[in-house]
């Protein structure tokens, strides 16, 4: 019921989106300008697990929503 939290929610959502739209773009500007596999694989392990927990922060906040709508 409160609008406080689901303001967060959608701010969390937003956060996530813009977590995407940064990680395709740092993944090409590697693949674009690095010609050293070791750093490419590094990174790119290194943008997958940033990647992953701006997934697991979204699934969180949909999960207190869907606690939310439940009790409501």
């Amino acid at each position: 019921k409160s609008k406080t939290i689901h303001e967060h929610i959608v701010f969390i959502n937003d956060l996530e989106e813009h977590g995407d739209r940064i990680f395709v773009h740092s993944v090409h500007s590697l693949y674009q300008t690095s010609n050293n596999p070791v750093e490419i694989i590094a990174w790119t392990s290194i943008f997958n697990s940033l990647e992953h927990c701006c997934d697991v922060c979204e699934e969180v906040s949909e999960s207190i929503e869907t606690i939310m709508m439940k009790n409501s």
